[in-house]
């Protein structure tokens, strides 16, 4: 249900969806939920960032993702910097997580329907502890068409089905 646009901080990404996409003309933000503004103001929520589906003529949030969409907290999805989000042609939303490195495409009900955690780290040290670190940042993804592919190079998609949690262990490293 439409909402008006409330308090938007720090946001990321801002564009107009393009035409032939769902939302054409909308505005599609990452929206960090920082504290910011002059005058300072409230943010509406707290712990997690969100992406928003702005209707610029009627100034109403007709779409938003948030950590609760998919049905965890709010800080089960949040970034401060580096992120992104693209409407898809199947009607889905593809979200660059960049501070931690998590690519990924939910429905229009919040629904995960892929997910990408970049596994390559930038070791470094923890300038106060001296403990180490590992970065996983990604400044950002972008989805690509096959179309953009190279003639020629084989391509598939395969669904990944989760485990079945009651009977998943993770082994230790030999």
């Amino acid at each position: 249900m439409p909402r008006p646009v409330d308090q938007i901080s720090a946001q990321h990404d801002a564009h107009i969806i393009p035409e032939g996409l769902s939302g054409a003309g909308n505005i599609l933000v990452f929206d960090n939920q920082g504290v910011a503004g002059y005058p300072p103001a409230a943010v509406p929520r707290t712990g997690g960032s969100r992406v928003l589906e702005i209707d610029p003529v009627k100034n109403e949030i007709v779409w938003q993702y948030s950590g609760e969409s998919s049905g965890g907290p709010a800080w089960s999805f949040r970034s401060t910097h580096i992120s992104a989000a693209r409407r898809l042609p199947n009607g889905n939303t593809f979200i660059d997580e960049g501070q931690s490195g998590r690519l990924f495409q939910v429905t229009t009900d919040g629904d995960i329907v892929w997910e990408y955690v970049n596994p390559y780290s930038k070791a470094g040290k923890d300038a106060l502890t001296g403990k180490e670190t590992a970065n996983h940042q990604l400044y950002r993804g972008q989805p690509v068409p096959y179309e953009w592919v190279p003639a020629g190079t084989p391509h598939s998609e395969t669904a990944v089905m989760p485990p079945e949690l009651a009977h998943y262990r993770v082994t230790a490293a030999p």
